[in-house]
Order: C-alpha cells, then sequence, then structure tokens
C-alpha cells in the first residue's frame, strides 16, 4: 500500500464537478486549499456515490482553505465529487483527496 493524493475537479461557477474514481482508496480525507490568490467564503460539499448515478453529502460543507472532510461511509464510495454552492472571493480553491492505495496483488 502507498499514500497517494488526487485532485476532484471544482466546476468554473456553482454546480456539481467530475466524479473521481476512488474505489481503490481507502483512509480517504479531502482538504480544501488554495489554488490561485487568497480565497474567503464561498461552500463546497463533498459529496459520494456507489453507482455513479446517486449521489449523498459526505461530511459538511467546506467553507474555507484548511476544511477537511474524512471519508467514513458504512461502505467504501467509489465516486467522489464537489457541489460548489457558492464560489470564493479573492481567489480560487482546490480540493484533494489523501488516501492509501489498494495493494493489487
Amino acid at each position: 500500500m502507498r499514500g497517494v493524493v488526487q485532485s476532484i475537479p471544482l466546476p468554473a461557477g456553482t454546480g456539481t464537478g467530475e466524479a473521481r474514481n476512488v474505489l481503490e482508496l481507502i483512509d480517504m480525507v479531502v482538504a480544501l486549499s488554495a489554488a490561485t490568490g487568497t480565497p474567503t467564503g464561498g461552500s463546497i460539499q463533498l459529496e459520494g456515490s456507489f453507482d455513479g448515478a446517486t449521489f449523498f453529502n459526505v461530511g459538511s460543507a467546506m467553507t474555507a482553505k484548511g476544511d477537511f472532510v474524512e471519508v467514513t461511509t458504512p461502505k467504501r464510495v467509489k465516486f467522489l465529487r464537489a457541489n460548489v454552492a457558492s464560489t470564493p472571493a479573492g481567489g480560487t480553491y482546490k480540493l484533494e483527496v489523501f488516501g492509501t492505495e489498494l495493494s493489487r496483488g
């Protein structure tokens, strides 16, 4: 097993971003950080899915750089995506998944 980092795409404005397949990851933490400038405000809700069609909220909405969500669901999610309710002022955010990749054997 090895640690990996994956980006979760954010839409250009509000709405949902592209879903990212994270089935091969365990012990996931998703963190919000600055991509450009010094973003303040905004609201990004992490969503998970087992099938890629039906999504549900994972944790609370993230509203400031440094916010994070531990992905703890009854079973491993296959997909994660961002749902941006409002965009920040003064810059942009990036959303990254930190996790452990399952061994292939």
